[in-house]
């Protein structure tokens, strides 16, 4: 089984690979290199959450360290150096923008097969009490409804209280209309 290390020294040499080279950038390609290699390990740290799901994490970090790159080489337009070699700045952002794309497709493919491989949940649905049966009061009614969520069935329950009760009603004050209430005296 690989190391965080290991994924990291991975990640780290897909990225060089993907970084353009000669005269021109390589002082500045390995420069930028160096410091995304001392940044991998917080990223890595950042993003331990996402582990749950394997290749998830190294995806994530992945992305997030291409950003960094991007962010660093934003400043890059097409030009000349020396007058006779074309940098051209947009390709490369346009290279690293589909390289992007790429790992995005890659986090989504990989997100919808472990939704799709997930376990149903399994238990009891709990049900509500019964309702409150006052004569001549209006009933609260209690619906229940299911919906796919995610692959999933989801319950819903849902309690519709009549639109006005007086709060002097039975239901607010827990008293029997059954029963005289007693007197009291001054």
């Amino acid at each position: 089984m690989p190391t965080a290390q290991d994924w990291l020294s991975q990640i780290l040499f897909e990225l060089s690979a993907a970084m353009p080279s000669g005269p021109a950038w390589d002082a500045e390609t390995t420069q930028l290199m160096q410091a995304i290699q001392l940044q991998a390990p917080t990223v890595w740290a950042m993003y331990a959450g996402y582990a749950t799901i394997f290749g998830r994490q190294q995806l994530y970090v992945k992305r997030r360290l291409l950003e960094i790159i991007v962010g660093q080489l934003r400043t890059k337009r097409n030009g000349t150096l020396g007058g006779v070699l074309r940098v051209e700045g947009e390709a490369l952002f346009r290279h690293l923008d589909f390289i992007r794309r790429g790992i995005d497709q890659e986090i989504k493919d990989l997100e919808v097969r472990a939704r799709a491989n997930m376990a149903p949940c399994v238990g009891a649905i709990p049900h509500l009490p019964p309702p409150i049966r006052v004569p001549g009061a209006p009933q609260p009614t209690f619906t229940t409804t299911f919906a796919a969520v995610n692959g999933a069935t989801v319950a819903t329950s849902v309690i519709n209280a009549p639109p006005c009760l007086d709060p002097a009603s039975p239901l607010f004050t827990n008293e029997d209309p059954r029963v005289d209430p007693p007197k009291v005296q001054p």
